[in-house]
């Protein structure tokens, strides 16, 4: 009896392998698979590929921008800090109340001269974050064309579990009847 289910069991486990074999692919753990099935689309469209160039290549000047204007923004921060710590040190009390009104001033001059500067790089940190909202958008409706292609290329064939139920079905009576022939109590 153990020869007459073997090879069932091996179409059984091929079956399943078969199913299961096309979703491996996808199915790393941590991996984000909008990313995978969009990197897929990358793979077969060139006029997305040139879109994802286009939008990479922003992305990178936006953040170099940014980038760039952190730095500048921090470079004058630490210097007001800095001042003014070391007024601080200055024991001579009108030196230092002197040197103080020159620095407030300074720096009161400074930050109005770079207000445009600040309201574009508030404007331009918004769109930014727009803008990634709006690619991962796209990524997730590309994604989803690939979804639709892969379920038409992958989806399993309800009449191959069909069979398979029946082969279970047939290879069940078999047991029930051998069990049977040897008086068990099924």
């Amino acid at each position: 009896m153990k020869k007459s289910l073997f090879p069932f069991l091996v179409l059984v486990s091929t079956f399943l392998t078969m199913c299961n074999g096309s979703y491996s692919k996808y199915d790393s753990r941590g991996s984000n698979i909008i990313e995978q099935l969009y990197q897929e689309a990358l793979s077969e469209d060139d006029e997305l590929k040139k879109l994802n160039s286009t939008l990479e290549n922003l992305d990178k000047n936006i953040s170099k921008t940014l980038s760039s204007a952190n730095e500048y923004n921090g470079f004058f921060a630490r210097y007001w800090s800095a001042a003014i710590v070391s007024i601080k040190q200055i024991s001579d009390s009108s030196i230092s109340q002197k040197t103080n009104l020159f620095i407030q001033k300074k720096k009161n001059e400074h930050e109005k001269s770079e207000t445009d500067l600040q309201t574009k790089q508030s404007i331009l940190e918004k769109q930014k974050t727009e803008h990634e909202q709006k690619f991962l958008a796209l990524k997730i409706h590309i994604s989803q064309q690939q979804l639709e292609k892969y379920k038409k290329e992958n989806r399993p064939k309800p009449e191959d579990f069909d069979q398979l139920l029946n082969e279970i079905q047939n290879a069940d009576k078999a047991i029930q009847q051998k069990l049977k022939a040897l008086n068990s109590a099924f």
